[in-house]
């Protein structure tokens, strides 16, 4: 199965594009899909600190969610600013 994941910001600096494709063989977990990006790009553990906003089907998603390839994921860095 292959996930679409949009990502922003300096999320998209580092992956080097907006949108990736991750192929996944079993079911997966927001909480997974966190670690199987940050093993491909290690730069995003810089950031393990900050909560990454993950959005499936345009709506907060909990580490626990499911998503597949059906879904439309979005992962954002935190955001600040006035």
């Amino acid at each position: 199965m292959n996930l679409r994941v949009k990502v922003f910001s300096y999320l998209k600096d580092i992956v080097g594009k907006s949108e990736i494709t991750i192929e996944v063989k079993d079911v997966v977990r927001v909480r997974d899909l966190i670690e199987i990006l940050r093993s491909k790009w290690p730069r995003i553990s810089e950031i393990e600190d900050q909560i990454l906003i993950v959005l499936k089907n345009g709506v907060p998603a909990k580490l626990d969610d499911v998503v597949t390839d059906k879904d439309d994921i979005a992962i954002l860095p935190p955001v600040s600013g006035g």
